[in-house]
């Protein structure tokens, strides 16, 4: 019965100093991030088209305490994000810019990223409308994410 005892405690002591590993570790930190691509929209008949680009834009990424998976971020962009091995997937965004008589409302929605050698990479895709005298007429468009921890 001793020996059982002993043998008891000693898979608890082992089990108890047992850790779990906390992915978002290695997301964790600053990144400076370069952005490529575009929108379009076509009105009346029209089709513009708008380069969206960044070069070394800050990224934060601060682990958040709502969930052992859950990651701020902030800078360049502000959102959520959810991390599981090296795999990041952040929350979308809606931006909303008015310029003289048009109204952009669009949602921003990036797709998986994956970090190698503190290089996260993702792309993103744009969805939305443009209002214009009373009409609204359909956004598109891709990004390209590249950032780079510092």
């Amino acid at each position: 019965m001793k020996m059982f005892v002993g043998a008891f405690f000693a898979a608890i002591l082992v089990l108890s100093s047992c850790s779990k590993i906390d992915y978002r570790d290695q997301f964790e930190g600053t990144y400076l991030l370069n952005v490529n691509g575009s929108f379009t929209v076509t009105i009346y008949g029209e089709t513009y088209t708008e380069p969206i680009s960044a070069s070394n834009a800050t990224l934060t990424l601060t682990k958040s305490s709502s969930s052992a998976t859950s990651m701020i971020v902030s800078g360049y962009f502000n959102t959520e994000a959810e991390v599981s091995g090296n795999t990041i997937v952040f929350d979308p965004e809606t931006t909303t810019e008015t310029d003289e008589d048009i109204t952009i409302i669009m949602t921003i929605t990036h797709n998986s990223g994956t970090l190698s050698n503190n290089t996260l990479s993702f792309t993103s895709t744009i969805a939305g409308d443009a209002y214009y005298e009373g009409t609204s007429f359909p956004i598109t468009g891709n990004l390209n994410n590249v950032a780079y921890k510092q």
